[in-house]
């Protein structure tokens, strides 16, 4: 039996990124990987979805968004 070589244990330090039909996992930004993408395949949570090889976030129409962040006076200078 021929020994093993030495590891390190780097999962925690792996990235990944889609891409076209492939999640690229790097380390550092460099490319050591890739793992094929089928969207098909993916199951996300509550208020998101995968379409056309793209994750999207489901805004919730029922919830009013704000007109604007900041109420200011003067003219419009806080």
């Amino acid at each position: 039996m021929s020994e093993l070589s030495p590891r390190t244990d780097i999962t925690e330090r792996i990235r990944g990124e889609i891409r076209e039909n492939a999640i690229i996992l790097t380390l550092h930004g460099q490319a050591i990987g890739h793992i094929p993408f089928d969207a098909t395949c993916v199951h996300m949570d509550q208020g998101y979805q995968v379409d056309d090889q793209r994750i999207f976030r489901v805004e919730d129409a029922s919830i009013p968004q704000p007109a604007q962040y900041v109420d200011c006076e003067e003219n419009g200078w806080c």
